[in-house]
């Protein structure tokens, strides 16, 4: 069956309320597949700064790396992973648990952070794609899709690389439920203590990385507020949806 994030969590008693709920408007968490897809610690601090900078959201500064079976996860709708070669298999429990985190409006990004196309975790993408979303595929976004226009007008190529013209997605129910990015979305965020990026973008420099960053925003925005924003738009509570979801009825999982 399908259940929103918010019903999902209460199915989970051992997790305390106080330690799972997230304490801001927005929570992200990572997918733990072992060290080859570990982030820096404070990857994404710049990122929230970002988000509060530009709108009225106030983001969980807290960012849990999961397995993909763990019930915690439900208490975080944006769930990302972030690999240069492919990780592991996945058990068929974490399959289904992460079927269900997508059923129930969770949002997958799979961050490619080689630079480069048609490698080992690309390929890992694609088959995962698969197995969560039976008989869906990853695909490039259309230049009008509601993603583009979520909060900025993005053009969909910025981040550290430049090497996929536009992110690619898996739909569930309308909803692109799985992203895909080959450009490194989450490079672009490290700064050093000095405050300067650690990663530098190619090849558009400066430009590229703002152009990520309004993408990776939208993503944020898009993943909570779904397909019925055709124009973009200001969105202060991105987890409203959430909350009609709990009230919602529950759908097959496909």
């Amino acid at each position: 069956m399908k259940l929103p994030l918010l019903c999902l969590a209460l199915l989970f008693p051992s997790c305390a309320a106080g330690a799972a709920a997230p304490s801001g408007d927005f929570a992200l968490a990572e997918l733990d597949l072992g060290p080859d897809c570990r982030l820096p610690e404070g990857t994404w601090r710049e990122a929230f700064d970002f988000i509060r900078r530009n709108t009225s959201v106030e983001p969980d500064n807290e960012v849990l790396r999961l397995s993909p079976d763990a019930p915690l996860l439900y208490y975080r709708p944006f769930l990302t992973l972030s690999c240069g070669k492919a990780p592991r298999a996945l058990a068929y429990q974490e399959i289904a648990a992460l079927r269900l985190y997508i059923a129930g409006g969770g949002t997958l990004l799979l961050n490619n952070s080689s630079g480069a196309r048609r490698g080992s975790f690309e390929a890992w993408a694609g088959r995962l794609a698969g197995l969560l979303l039976p008989g869906a595929a990853l695909e490039p976004l259309p230049a009008g899709h509601p993603l583009f226009k979520s909060f900025f007008l993005a053009r969909g190529r910025g981040g550290r690389f430049d090497v996929q013209a536009a992110p690619e997605a898996a739909f569930y129910a309308g909803r692109a439920a799985i992203l895909y990015s080959a450009n490194d979305l989450a490079g672009i965020w490290p700064v050093s203590p000095a405050g300067a990026p650690v990663y530098p973008c190619l090849p558009g420099g400066e430009a590229q990385r703002l152009e990520g960053r309004r993408l990776f925003l939208n993503m944020v925005m898009y993943s909570l507020t779904g397909s019925y924003k055709e124009d973009a738009v200001h969105q202060p509570f991105l987890l409203e949806k959430m909350r009609r979801l709990a009230a919602g009825a529950a759908e097959e999982l496909p």
